[in-house]
């Protein structure tokens, strides 16, 4: 099953996720505090469960967050047999990500009421995955999909059109069933979305960050190869390079890429930028596994596409290479 609607929301709800993402990781960061303390694990679970994070000027109220991945009793009703005039409400309600909920009943901003047990589960297991298709990982718009997690476990998301992948709220109106692996995938791919390519480290956000290891996995499963390669989700479209290299970050963005090909391949560029000014011509250069000389004019012949963040410099009068030696400026 492939569920798609038209992109007729005029809301943008980009805002509305940036915070429930801060929400989830103030939570996780006060763990990680009260595990710096020497708190014990039930302690941590139990207060963290009185934690409500309200986001009433959104329009959400009541939005709990829990790290706990509790069942909740779904409505009988599928998509599938879902009346269409009940499935483009809670669509709506996916794409706009607000609503007011008193009790059972939600309210969306038109004034649309939904009671939350009419509501139908998507079947997940029929939903499709998203993978890379001649180097393009195309999320869609307005898109539902499933992320398979580490331990088999299928969860459903949804590329909305304003530009980000996010878990569908109509599948978890109390949004206690957190989990971590899959928002870790959707911050991941919404990063590179947003042509954003310098992630945080585990040092500085142990939830929400990626070693290079971990970064180069997210794009090998998904069937990205080495080069130039195309994320989009809903309106947003970025051109990105996956590189090879061990010493630098592996993802790169392609604006990234021109300029440091040109600085490595054009006397255009000023003596004090140019990739090799600290060097004498003849130098011996690996550019992406080939080996390339440094011409007179301190540039090399390079065609373009080749991995020049790979790269590797052994001088005239050296035997041995020097490893990875980061030139850019």
């Amino acid at each position: 099953m492939d569920v798609r609607f038209s992109q007729n929301s005029a809301a943008r709800t980009a805002n509305v996720y940036r915070t429930a993402g801060r929400a989830h990781r103030a939570l996780l960061d006060r763990m990680e505090k009260r595990a710096g303390t020497g708190g014990s694990r039930r302690q941590e679970t139990a207060e963290l469960k009185r934690d409500t994070v309200s986001l009433s000027a959104h329009g959400i109220a009541g939005w709990k967050a829990g790290l706990q991945d509790t069942v909740s009793a779904g409505p009988a009703v599928s998509w599938e047999t879902a009346p269409q005039e009940l499935i483009d409400k809670v669509h709506k309600l996916n794409i706009e990500v607000s609503c007011t909920m008193i009790g059972d009943l939600l309210t969306l901003n038109d004034g649309t009421t939904i009671n939350k047990h009419e509501i139908p589960r998507l079947d997940v297991g029929s939903l499709p995955a998203v993978a890379a298709k001649n180097n393009v990982m195309d999320f869609g718009s307005g898109r539902y999909f499933k992320y398979t997690t580490s331990e088999g476990k299928e969860v459903a998301l949804l590329s909305n059109p304003s530009g980000f992948v996010t878990r569908p709220i109509s599948e978890d109106l109390d949004l206690t069933r957190f989990d971590l692996e899959t928002e870790r995938y959707a911050d991941f791919w919404n990063h590179l979305a947003e042509g954003s390519t310098i992630l945080s480290s585990p040092a500085v956000s142990k939830y929400y960050g990626y070693t290079f290891d971990q970064e180069r996995a997210y794009l090998d499963e998904a069937g990205v190869k080495k080069g130039f390669f195309s994320v989009k989700a809903g309106s947003r479209n970025a051109e990105l390079f996956y590189s090879s290299t061990k010493y630098l970050g592996p993802i790169h963005t392609k604006e990234e890429y021109d300029d440091d090909y040109r600085w490595m391949t054009s006397t255009d560029c000023p003596y004090n930028q140019s990739k090799f000014s600290s060097y004498e011509p003849g130098t011996e250069i690996m550019v992406g596994g080939e080996k390339y000389r440094l011409k007179e004019d301190l540039t090399l012949d390079l065609p373009y596409g080749i991995d020049i963040f790979d790269i590797q410099i052994k001088r005239p009068d050296t035997k041995t290479a020097s490893a990875g030696v980061d030139i850019r400026i």
